[in-house]
């Protein structure tokens, strides 16, 4: 009975050495991880060159757009003040042509006043139009400012993804070597024992 299961073991250990993978067999698959590896090597650092340079100039985007919206608040600050003032004058200039009316002025004192109220009327829409200008372009330099972001956000990812793929190489590398220095310590253990001497079974 004894001697049918160690039969039987070597049986099964010599099927299991036919599916076995030597040491030798791992030698094309660690030549391809290293290849592979170094293409994501070289990938990663002209992808990382690159959207580095990319990334400086949609800063320095940023940063001019930055100045120039806080150029336009500064004209928009100014601006609205000549409105207020223009308002203001309007409604002194509207309170003394209808002075004017009631007093029973001439009427070429009326028209003229009128041509006042015309100019200062014209003035307030231009404070108005040139307002709504300005923050336009605030909205524009803001939108400008937001792509410019979301760039450098998918470029910062791009150069992530990139190393990601390096140290997945990497990974890849390692484990096959692993595998290899596996198999070679399996096949010299199997080797040690066909070299062994046979121990005599008990009857």
């Amino acid at each position: 009975m004894k001697k049918a299961i160690i039969l039987s073991f070597f049986l099964l250990a010599a099927v299991c050495s036919l599916h076995a993978q030597t040491p030798q067999d791992y030698d094309a698959r660690i030549q391809q991880d290293q290849a592979a590896l170094d293409n994501a090597s070289r990938r990663y650092k002209e992808q990382s060159r690159k959207n580095s340079k990319q990334i400086d100039i949609l800063e320095s985007s940023i940063s001019r757009d930055q100045m120039e919206i806080d150029r336009l608040k500064s004209a928009l600050k100014s601006e609205k003040e000549i409105q207020k003032a223009n308002q203001d004058q309007l409604k002194l200039q509207k309170s003394k042509v209808s002075a004017l009316k009631k007093a029973g002025a001439a009427p070429e004192e009326i028209r003229l006043a009128n041509i006042d109220t015309k100019t200062i009327q014209a003035k307030v829409r231009d404070s108005k139009a040139e307002i709504k200008r300005i923050n336009n372009q605030i909205k524009k330099r803001k939108s400008n400012i937001n792509e410019s972001r979301k760039g450098i956000s998918s470029l910062r990812k791009d150069t992530r993804d990139a190393k990601k793929e390096v140290q997945q190489s990497k990974k890849n590398l390692k484990d096959s070597k692993k595998a290899q220095k596996q198999a070679a310590q399996q096949e010299a253990a199997a080797a040690a024992q066909q070299e062994a001497p046979d121990t005599p079974v008990a009857e």
